[in-house]
């Protein structure tokens, strides 16, 4: 670039050249800029100020600072999963029996979640089916009808959203169970607004202790992080349950031994 006062100067900037606009010679107004060149200048950390068109150039405040790490995508859902586990813990540390135990874990799961309604199934005495208890959590006064409904049907495995993840062992979303061909609660779902609904296994070292199933109030595409964080937290759950169902049984075998 030549001295400003002599013939027009020229600046070239990410193969852009333009006429330099601070040369009062030039008579030629500032070629615009291409977004290929304002690119390259970010990149660098340099702006454009007011009346810095001749060539000079000044460093952006904001851009020459040190860079800030990303935020992890999956942070937010990692506090949840933290957040679950510190919360079900004190669950099943307090004077449960395993049936108050369960309904207050899926109030907190449902708080957590964003969830309206959520329900346990208990595997039956003869393993292949799962039938619906009496723990559950809603957020509604009609949620108790539904709830109810489902304490008359027994899943076997593979049918039904808790029979599916009784069977496989792994969790299951559905986006909208109002339109869910194996969904057979769907009329009464749709006519107390459920949308979307997963479910859950809650295992542990003996076996399945139950199939946790949470519904939302609207249709909602698959969201694999929640589903990831209650699925780990239930896996921990299942062990504390197993252990509050065992005291249960032990407090029942005392209550005969003294009669």
């Amino acid at each position: 670039q030549q001295a400003h006062g002599g013939p027009p100067c020229w600046v070239r900037d990410a193969g852009e050249s333009y006429a330099c606009p601070g040369c009062p010679s030039s008579g030629l107004r500032e070629r615009p800029r291409s977004q290929t060149a304002l690119a390259s200048r970010a990149r660098q950390g340099l702006h454009w100020g007011p009346g810095q068109g001749n060539g000079r150039r000044r460093e952006s405040t904001a851009l020459s600072q040190e860079p800030t790490p990303p935020t992890a995508p999956s942070t937010s859902s990692a506090e949840l999963e933290v957040r679950l586990l510190r919360r079900l813990t004190s669950v099943v540390l307090a004077p449960h029996d395993f049936e108050e135990g369960l309904r207050v874990a899926l109030e907190v799961l449902c708080e957590e979640t964003g969830a309206v309604l959520g329900q346990a199934w208990l595997p039956s005495a003869d393993g292949g089916r799962v039938e619906c208890s009496r723990a559950w959590h809603g957020t509604a006064p009609d949620h108790e009808g539904f709830h109810t409904f489902s304490r008359g049907i027994r899943c076997v495995h593979g049918r039904g959203l808790p029979g599916r993840v009784a069977k496989s062992g792994r969790p299951s979303w559905i986006r909208d169970v109002v339109q869910d061909p194996d969904f057979p609660r769907a009329p009464l779902a749709r006519a107390i607004g459920l949308g979307a609904g997963f479910a859950v296994p809650v295992p542990s070292p003996g076996g399945l202790v139950a199939v946790v199933e949470l519904f939302f109030a609207e249709p909602r595409d698959e969201d694999a992080e929640l589903v990831e964080r209650v699925a780990s937290a239930a896996a921990h759950l299942g062990a504390a349950l197993e252990r509050l169902r065992a005291l249960d049984a032990l407090r029942e075998s005392e209550d005969r031994y003294r009669l």
